[in-house]
This record gives structure tokens, sequence and C-alpha cells, in this order.
């Protein structure tokens, strides 16, 4: 099957988000390390970490956070994954930054989404969305083919977008996340903000490129 991507507003995944990216994989027995890792499916949590993710007009009642439903739905997936996996977070807002790459142990990805205050090390401006995937590509495209699924989760208010690099063919699958309200915007910094899914749909085609051989 070819690649699978979903801009995803938030009436439409909700938990069910969760089964989506359920990976059972069974351990490897026997085989070195270096085997072990090269095996590994990788999931990679590229994360909005913008002043706009803490407006509260998230979850099915929008009564949450966007940066407390992304928690939420981290929460999740890592509850109903398993196998042979390695973790990352690349946090984003006006730069982006590695913050767990190749983890074995889920627990460093929930410390990361627990309130760690990323964003205090980035300078303040707008959200560049378009160069946090290129970051993302880039950090990912030496590991093994097929092996590694992004999991993008913003809310689409950010600058325009810089153009985005082909998706390598380190990267199976590649989904992109509305956390936020599509209807109703909140004002924060001078415009109303809410789910751009003009934006998401953008990012979501562009992730659709493949490096070519």
């Amino acid at each position: 099957m070819g690649p699978l991507l979903r801009a995803l507003s938030l009436a439409a995944f909700a938990w069910g988000l969760a089964a989506l990216l359920i990976i059972k994989l069974a351990e490897k027995e026997g085989g070195d390390r270096k085997q072990a890792n090269k095996d590994a499916t990788r999931l990679v949590f590229v994360a909005d970490l913008s002043p706009s993710m803490h407006l509260v007009d998230a979850g099915p009642e929008g009564k949450l956070t966007r940066q407390a439903r992304m928690r939420e739905v981290v929460e999740g997936i890592l509850q109903r994954v398993s196998g042979n996996l390695h973790f990352g977070v690349i946090g984003f807002w006006t730069d982006s930054m590695p913050v767990v790459m190749e983890a074995r142990d889920s627990e460093l990805v929930r410390n990361v989404f627990n309130g760690l205050p990323l964003s205090y090390s980035m300078p303040t401006g707008q959200t560049a969305l378009g160069q946090a995937l290129n970051a993302a590509v880039k950090l990912v495209n030496d590991f093994p083919d097929g092996s590694t699924r992004l999991i993008v989760f913003t809310d689409g208010d950010c600058v325009n977008l810089v153009p985005i690099l082909p998706r390598p063919k380190s990267v199976k699958e590649v989904f992109v996340l509305g956390v936020d309200n599509p209807e109703k915007g909140t004002f924060i910094d001078g415009h109303q903000s809410r789910q751009e899914g003009d934006t998401l749909r953008a990012v979501a085609s562009a992730c659709r490129a493949l490096t070519p051989t």
C-alpha cells in the first residue's frame, strides 16, 4: 500500500486516532543489537510548542488546551503500541529541535509532553511549521527504509509555509493531526487562531512526495 497521510480535524480523530496508530511487532528472537536497531520501527512525534497551543478550545467538549489534547492523544498512542520500537520527539515553534531520538523507553516521550518548557529555549515569533517538517525529514533521513512513522501535532496557526522537503524512503507513514477547533477561532497575538484546514492539507500533500531513488 502507498503512504498513509491524514489531515484530521478535531471532530474526526478523538480517541479513534489511537487505533490508527496501533503497531504490534513481534520481538525478534536472537540476533545482535545492531540488527535489532535496524529492524526497529520508529515513532517520531513532531510537536507544536507555540503559544497558541495553550489556548482552551480542544477536546470533545472544547475545554482542554490544545497542548493538553496533544498530550492526551500521545498518551493514548503510547498505551497501545508494542514491539521493537524506538521513539523520537521533535519540538517546534520559531525553530525546531530534536528533544529525544532513538529512545527505547516511552517514559522519555511522556516527560517531554508533561510540561517540559522547551519553548523557552526558542526566540519569540511566529510558528515555522514548514521549517519544523524539514528538520524532521533531515533527522530521519538516514533511518532504514520504511522504518519510520512521523506523527505531526499542530493547530496549523503558522507563517507561510516554506517548501517542504520530499518524504525520504525511511518514512513509511505521515500523520498530520489538528488539535484545535476547526470552526471557531480564539483570539491571540492580534488574530483569531483556529485549526487551519488548508494549511494541514497542504502539509499532507507535500509529505506525499517521496525522495527519488
